[in-house]
Formats: C-alpha cells, sequence, structure tokens
C-alpha cells in the first residue's frame, strides 16, 4: 500500500473521531425519536437485532447500545443474540453495570476486567516426599543399583506401591 502523507493521515484520524462521536449522538436521536416504531418493531433491541446485529462493536459505544436496550426492556439473552460480541457473560456485566447506574464509557471499562478462576496447569503432576539425610542416601544408593535417575526410582516404587494398594494387598 502506497504511504500517505502526514496531513492525510491526521485527517483520517479526525474523520474516525467524528464518526464514532456522530455514532453515538445518532444513537441518541434514533431512542428519542423511537425510530423503530414506524419501521413495524417492538424496542430499539429488536431493530438493532434485524438490522445491524452482525456489526461487532466495542468500549463505550457498545455499552450506549447494549444500555439502551436494557432502558427499552430487553433480557440479557436478548441482549446477547442482538449484539455482536457480546455473550451471556458480558451481558451481565454489562446489565450489572447498567442496575447500579454507570456511566457507558465506566461500563465499558467494568465489563472488560474479569473475574477468572486459574485453571489447574496441564501436564505432568508432582509429589513430594520429606525424607531424612540417611532415607535420601538409601533411595540414591537404590536408583544407583536400578542404573536409573533418582526420580525415575521414586516414581516406579510410588507406583509400585500404589497398585499394590489397589489390588488390595495393604500391609
Amino acid at each position: 500500500m502506497a504511504r500517505i502523507s502526514k496531513k492525510r493521515a491526521e485527517a483520517l484520524w479526525d474523520d474516525l473521531r467524528s464518526a464514532l462521536e456522530l455514532s453515538e449522538e445518532k444513537i441518541a436521536e434514533i431512542v428519542k425519536a423511537r425510530a423503530w416504531e414506524p419501521l413495524g418493531y417492538e424496542s430499539f433491541a429488536d431493530c438493532w437485532a434485524d438490522k445491524l446485529s452482525g456489526l461487532r462493536l466495542y468500549g463505550e459505544i457498545r455499552a450506549v447500545v447494549v444500555f439502551q436496550m436494557f432502558d427499552g426492556g430487553a433480557s440479557v439473552s436478548e441482549v446477547s443474540s442482538a449484539v455482536s460480541g457480546v455473550g451471556p457473560v458480558e451481558g451481565k456485566r454489562l446489565k450489572t453495570a447498567h442496575t447500579k447506574k454507570m456511566s457507558p464509557k465506566s461500563a465499558a471499562v467494568f465489563s472488560t476486567v474479569r473475574q477468572h478462576t486459574r485453571k489447574a496447569p496441564s501436564g505432568r503432576r508432582f509429589v513430594r516426599a520429606e525424607l531424612s539425610p540417611d532415607e535420601l542416601a538409601t533411595v540414591k544408593s537404590a536408583a544407583e543399583l536400578c542404573d536409573v535417575s533418582v526420580d525415575e526410582f521414586v516414581k516406579r516404587s510410588v507406583l509400585r506401591e500404589a497398585a499394590v494398594a489397589e489390588a488390595g494387598y495393604v500391609g
């Protein structure tokens, strides 16, 4: 792609800012005029779902649209179906923000900070055993006699004892 001038680049960024600001104004204008009713829609959410559901919104503008839907009585499920990029979890976060009377700007930040639970790491698991110096020397000596590493010897020993216990030969 050909390089553009600094002046043209600045103009593009200014146009984008204007378009984004204008979109929020247009949404407010549509809501104020109830512009979905002459088209035969029951609500802003229904009209959005039919006309703009594939449009992916981000940040504050997404919160503005979702808040308008909640103001019109839409459920989290309806919002999640109508607004691309808003699933049930995001919808619930935005509903909470709306209920708390947050601004769309604050809601955009609130909804992106997600609580999560760390999953257990996949792959190898470890068993820890505390041994006295004499016990460790015995394990090292036994591993050397079997011509395996201490880790491998301990692993085999633990698995062998587990198999014996599962077979019912606990003694």
